[in-house]
């Protein structure tokens, strides 16, 4: 089957996982969705670049941010030194993030683009089966998760600087 094609029915199975899956955990844009109205994310366990196992569950207490990209996907490599920036003036702050490759076979292609970037957050690598059953509906999709592991906001489409503003909101929460 043709590359092409490939990517198209893996698009198609995400779409379709997503109806179902990921709405309940979207905060629709705007502010940050109110405590009592977030849910929890559900569990992440993925091995990063380097075959260690990162856990969502080990990340309770802090402000979590996990974006879902891929190489291919030209808003990513656009948002790719914003987060890079990110991490470096947070870290320590209790707040971690993540990235999630949505690559096909991604090992190599996935490791030059971590190195050119100088991506300084652990990258995740999924099997197929975790890529679609992710029901991400489009790339890049960030999601912002309050201490308790719930989903305080979703972004959908390339961050803007309001992350920032949300991330420290977060912080500021009472644990």
């Amino acid at each position: 089957m043709p590359r092409r094609y490939y990517m198209l029915a893996i698009l198609l199975g995400t779409a379709l996982a997503a109806s179902w899956a990921i709405p309940r955990f979207l905060a629709r844009g705007g502010a940050l969705r109110p405590a009592g109205e977030r849910r929890e994310m559900p569990q992440i366990q993925l091995p990063d670049l380097d075959g260690a196992t990162w856990r969502l569950s080990d990340q309770r207490g802090k402000v979590v941010l996990v974006n879902f990209w891929a190489t291919w996907c030209a808003p990513c490599r656009s948002e790719t030194p914003a987060l890079v920036r990110l991490a470096a003036r947070l870290r320590g702050a209790d707040f971690e993030m993540a990235g999630v490759t949505l690559d096909e076979r991604p090992e190599r292609k996935v490791r030059d683009f971590a190195a050119r970037f100088q991506m300084n957050y652990p990258v995740l690598l999924p099997s197929e089966s975790e890529r679609l059953e992710a029901g991400i509906r489009s790339l890049p999709t960030t999601f912002l998760i309050d201490r308790q592991g719930r989903v305080a906001k979703t972004y959908v489409g390339e961050i803007d600087r309001g992350i920032e503003t949300d991330i420290e909101k977060l912080l500021a929460e009472p644990r």
